[in-house]
C-alpha cells in the first residue's frame, strides 16, 4: 500500500493490518510504500509514533526497507519516548547504507510493520521526517561511539534521562586509530541539557547512562548557569 508523503514533514496513516507479506524471510501484516516528491533524497531518519500518548506501539515489529534491488536491505528500529511522552520508534540506520544507495532511494522506500498496534479507533501511526542525519557506511567507520537512543521518564520531582551509547566495532578495520579517542565512560560522565551540566547518576546496563534533571537543581546532580 502506498501513501503520498510528498513535501510533508508529518502525516497520520491508518495502521491497516492485512494479509501477510514476507520481506527477506520475515512476515509483515502491513507494508507501506513511502511515496515522496521527485527531488527527495533519503538523508535523515524518520520517527514512527502512536497516534495518542497511550498508544502502545511495539517497535520490534517496525523496519525500514530500501528496495534498490530484488531483495534490498531492511533495518530495525529503536524505541524511545518523545518530549510529548508518546511511544515512538526510530530506524537503526547507523552505517547501513552507502551515500550512493541513499541518493537512489527515491521511489524505493518502504516501511514494514507487524503486530505493532492492537485494532481499534486509535490504530493510527504518526510518521514524521526528522533532522537526524543518516550516517552512511563510510562515515560510520570514523565513529568511535554511536548514540543509539535517548529516553525520558518522570522520576519523582526529576526528569530521568537514559542515554544508550555503543562502542563502534572496528575489529575488521585495522586502519582505525582509537588512540586519540576518550573512552565511553569518560565521555558520558557528564552531559549538557538545556544549558545544565548533568552528572552521571547510575548505569542500568554497560552501555546505558542515566542522569537526573531535577525541578530544583542541586550541585550533586546538575550544574546550571
Amino acid at each position: 500500500m502506498g501513501h503520498d508523503f510528498a513535501y510533508l514533514e508529518s502525516a497520520v496513516v491508518d495502521y491497516a493490518a492485512g494479509a501477510t507479506t514476507v520481506v527477506n524471510g520475515n512476515p509483515f501484516d502491513y507494508v507501506l510504500k513511502y511515496n515522496t516528491e521527485p527531488d527527495y533524497t533519503l538523508q535523515t531518519n524518520f520517527h514512527i509514533c502512536g497516534y495518542t500518548a497511550t498508544s502502545g506501539i511495539d517497535c520490534s515489529g517496525v523496519r525500514l526497507w530500501l528496495r534498490l534491488w530484488l531483495s534490498g536491505v531492511d533495518t530495525g528500529s529503536i524505541a524511545f519516548m518523545d518530549p510529548d511522552f508518546r511511544k515512538c520508534c526510530k530506524f537503526d540506520v547507523f552505517g547501513i547504507w552507502t551515500r550512493e544507495q541513499l541518493l537512489r532511494a527515491y521511489d524505493n522506500i518502504y516501511m514494514l510493520f507487524d503486530g505493532i498496534l492492537p485494532p481499534g479507533p486509535n490504530s493510527k501511526l504518526v510518521i514524521e521526517r526528522t533532522s537526524e542525519a543518516i550516517v552512511t557506511t563510510d562515515i560510520a567507520e570514523l565513529f568511535a561511539l554511536h548514540l543509539v537512543n535517548t529516553e525520558l521518564a518522570i522520576a519523582g520531582d526529576s526528569t530521568e534521562i537514559t542515554v544508550t551509547v555503543d562502542v563502534v566495532d572496528h575489529s575488521n578495520n585495522p586502519d582505525f586509530d582509537r588512540s586519540g579517542c576518550r573512552d565511553r565512560e569518560s565521555v558520558m560522565a557528564t552531559i549538557n541539557v538545556y544549558g545544565c551540566t548533568l552528572f552521571l547518576d547510575s548505569k542500568p546496563a554497560s552501555n546505558q547512562f542515566r542522569y537526573l534533571l531535577p525541578s530544583v537543581v542541586t550541585t550533586s546532580s546538575a550544574r546550571c548557569p
